[in-house]
């Protein structure tokens, strides 16, 4: 009898489109779910909603799902739910100067595209002194695993785009349109 009450939530879980849609849509339809978007004034600032509303995500999930979304996931699918609200930034979720500022700060959604293109940028010192990469030459979103090697690979990307002139979400359409 037991496994007849977990058949709805194993069938949820098959379907991890309909979880993320559905978190998704409480997020653009609470009016106090966007409300600090238009606070922020600071990459760091911006970096700490960013992770709380990535783990909120994560919560949610593995309270839909029944089990946890893997961590590079979790950061990949907000990422690309605030690329298309950047995108459609004159719907009537945003006032216009937030969207604006945010695009600033917004963080890539990463896939073997950006991954591949940031990879030289981030590397390390062996102990001879010679760089070595740190990005595999086939790393997916899957690849990154945690805070600490996901907001080097942001930074390097902030950096990189700096210096070309660019928002970090530039950078992002343009690998998109390239592959």
């Amino acid at each position: 009898m037991g496994f007849l009450n977990d058949v709805p939530r194993i069938q949820e879980a098959s379907q991890p489109s309909k979880v993320f849609r559905d978190w998704a849509r409480r997020f653009l339809s609470d009016p106090a779910a966007l409300a600090p978007l238009a606070e922020i004034r600071s990459q760091a600032e911006y970096d700490d909603w960013h992770r709380r509303w990535c783990d909120g995500l994560g919560r949610y999930w593995a309270h839909e799902a029944g089990k946890p979304l893997p961590w590079g996931p979790s950061r990949k699918m907000p990422n690309l739910l605030m690329k298309g609200m950047l995108l459609d930034w004159r719907s009537e979720a945003w006032d216009n100067r937030a969207a604006l500022r945010i695009a600033k700060w917004a963080h890539v959604p990463l896939d073997k595209y950006t991954l591949a293109a940031i990879q030289g940028e981030v590397a390390d010192r062996d102990a001879k002194g010679k760089l070595r990469r740190v990005i595999p030459s086939r790393a997916t979103m899957g690849w990154v695993a945690d805070q600490m090697i996901y907001s080097r690979i942001q930074r390097a990307i902030r950096d990189v785009c700096h210096e070309a002139g660019i928002y970090p979400i530039q950078f992002d359409a343009f690998y998109d349109i390239a592959h």
